[in-house]
Formats: C-alpha cells, sequence, structure tokens
C-alpha cells in the first residue's frame, strides 16, 4: 500500500477554505488503486464543509497535489478520514480563477 504522510493540508470548497488539517495520511489501495485520507480538522467552517465538490489540498515541494473529496467530511474538529476520487493532475499552485466566469485573469503589470 502506497502511503503519503504530511503536517499540514486543507480542504477547499472552489477557492475558499472549508477546513484546515493537520498530521494527515494519505493510502492508496493496491487492489482497488483508490485513495483515502485520515487527519486532524484543527479549523473548519461549516457552512463551506457543507458544499460540493470538496477537494483534498496537499501542498508539497514544486506545487501541490488536490483530490476530489468523494465521502461525506465531518463538521467538527478532530480525527476524520475519507474517500478520494482520483487525483487532479497538474494543479497550479494559488492561480485565481474567477469563479463567476471561470476565467483566469492576466497577470498584474
Amino acid at each position: 500500500m502506497g502511503e503519503i504522510n504530511g503536517l499540514a493540508a486543507s480542504i477547499k470548497w472552489h477557492y475558499f477554505e472549508a477546513a484546515r488539517i493537520d498530521g494527515y495520511s494519505l493510502s492508496r489501495d493496491p487492489l482497488t488503486r483508490r485513495w483515502s485520507v485520515t487527519g486532524e480538522i484543527v479549523s473548519f467552517d461549516p457552512f463551506k464543509l457543507s458544499q460540493s465538490p470538496l477537494r483534498l489540498v496537499v501542498p508539497h515541494k514544486h506545487g501541490q497535489w488536490i483530490w476530489p473529496i468523494v465521502t461525506p467530511v465531518p463538521r467538527r474538529t478532530g480525527r476524520f478520514s475519507a474517500a478520494l476520487g482520483p487525483i487532479i493532475p497538474k494543479a497550479p499552485v494559488n492561480v485565481y480563477v474567477d469563479p463567476q466566469t471561470g476565467i483566469r485573469p492576466p497577470p498584474a503589470k
């Protein structure tokens, strides 16, 4: 089984932070090839955490990994676990996309 451990991650609804996670573990089942996460929710927004779609955002040295969360996430602090969908490839770091239009604005001059 593949495993990734880390100190900090977040759950996002679009570009809003729905929850902050400390001490997470990502596991991949070798038979089903599906990912899951366990961790500690240390802060959250109940409204944002009840929205869809939610994504797990894990920063790393060269950017970030993003997985869709496919099971409900508890709206409370403490330990949690959730099933994840397939990783979203080539997720850019800190790219703002207008939620109304879905368009990325040109860089500031």
